[in-house]
């Protein structure tokens, strides 16, 4: 799993939230929202699972979701790197 860009959101019991950006060998690496060593994932993170381009997103109750994107199969990494 590699984290390619957080956004800072704001401070939650002494603890930084971020809106992440993650690119990810399987859907199994998918993290839990305080996952990350001193912050804490955001409702609208992104991850992508670069083995068939499934791309997931975070909920508000920290839950991911696949979404229905199509066409991402063939995609290479930097590429879904500047689509974001």
């Amino acid at each position: 799993m590699q984290v390619i860009q957080e956004q800072f959101i704001n401070y939650y019991n002494n603890v930084s939230v971020v809106r992440a950006k993650i690119l990810m060998d399987s859907a199994s690496e998918l993290p839990e929202i305080s996952e990350f060593t001193g912050r804490q994932l955001a409702m609208g993170s992104k991850a992508v699972d670069l083995s068939c381009g499934d791309v997931y997103a975070l909920d508000s109750l920290g839950n991911w979701h696949k979404q229905a994107v199509s066409g991402l199969e063939s995609i290479t990494e930097q590429e879904l790197i500047n689509m974001w």
